[in-house]
């Protein structure tokens, strides 16, 4: 009896280690953002320290905690980019955030730690969040798993800097409309709803000029009320320096408001000293497209690549379907 009491003790002691074990292995997908795992948080403040040796992870977790807050399912409403914090430090000194998503399902350690890598591998190559991390001395971050399919991640840093003026685009509308869907429809119905983007523009419109040699390699008219172009400047990116695939969320939320269909391409080149030449390299690489009414776009020619110190020209398109 003693013996078999002993067995039940041990199995009961095997159970509650395996059952902390697996435990310890998931992110918790529930609530607010948590902290970073720490090999996610060494690679963070490694990264960082690429760009600003001085830069520190934030062992008083002020900034940890904090950006939990911002690290939720709910930032998918709005779209990714840099946040306002009103909040000031302890000390006093001002807040930026950045928050950003990433595709992915699972929440196991090894998965969210390889989704945070990827983020911030992104911001490396943003000028607008390489700026942040260049001008703050702390930092601290927190990541959100199972936001449907998605996973948010936000950080903080202190103090807060500013964009770069350079990349300021020229004011948008305030209100944006769709191209019409039919050429015998009045321009404006009062009863169609107003959209309006909101969010942060990381691109420049094109010139008249640049309008001009768009529309001659794509063979497309340059949409005059610039709703294209203006929705182009919130997906211009300079993190799609590396990569072959762009999902263009931003795009395809405004297209289902909307209830038209967008499709849109984007291109990356060295800047070798000719923003035009650059524009015109890129525009040859698009795929030439057939049932398209309309086409927009914007640029920003001056990316910062950490891999190799040199600057890019990015070129994003979007365009209306008929």
């Amino acid at each position: 009896m003693q013996l078999q009491q002993q067995r039940s003790v041990k199995m009961l002691l095997v159970s509650c280690v395996l059952y902390l074990l697996s435990s310890s292995s998931l992110i918790s997908a529930k609530g607010a953002g948590r902290a970073f795992p720490i090999e996610s948080e060494n690679f963070a403040i490694d990264s960082f320290q690429k760009i600003n040796s001085r830069i520190e992870w934030d062992v008083t977790n002020f900034l940890v905690d904090l950006s939990g807050h911002y690290a939720s399912c709910r930032a998918l409403q709005q779209p990714m980019g840099l946040l306002t914090i009103t909040r000031l430090t302890p000390q006093g000194q001002t807040i930026v955030g950045v928050v950003d998503s990433i595709e992915g399902k699972a929440h196991d350690i090894n998965s969210v730690n390889n989704y945070i890598q990827q983020v911030i591998k992104r911001w490396g190559t943003a000028q607008l969040y390489y700026s942040q991390i260049e001008n703050a001395d702390v930092c601290g971050c927190s990541v959100r798993p199972g936001c449907g399919g998605k996973v948010v991640v936000a950080c903080l840093f202190t103090p807060g800097g500013q964009a770069p003026p350079t990349l300021k685009p020229r004011p948008p509308q305030e209100l944006v409309r769709p191209t019409i869907t039919h050429v015998d429809r009045p321009e404006k119905n009062p009863t169609e709803p107003e959209i309006v983007l909101v969010g942060q523009q990381k691109a420049l419109a094109f010139t008249r000029e640049q309008y001009a040699e768009a529309e001659a390699v794509m063979g497309r008219k340059w949409d005059k009320s610039h709703y294209l172009e203006n929705l182009s400047g919130f997906e211009t990116d300079c993190s799609m320096i590396g990569t072959t695939d762009w999902g263009f969320s931003y795009m395809k939320r405004v297209a289902v408001m909307l209830n038209v269909r967008i499709i849109g391409q984007y291109g990356v080149t060295r800047n070798k000293g000719s923003t035009p030449a650059a524009l015109a390299e890129i525009l040859a690489t698009f795929k030439v497209l057939s049932n398209i009414r309309e086409v927009g776009c914007s640029i920003i020619p001056h990316c910062i690549n950490p891999a190799d110190r040199q600057m890019y020209v990015i070129v994003a398109c979007l365009y209306e379907e008929l």
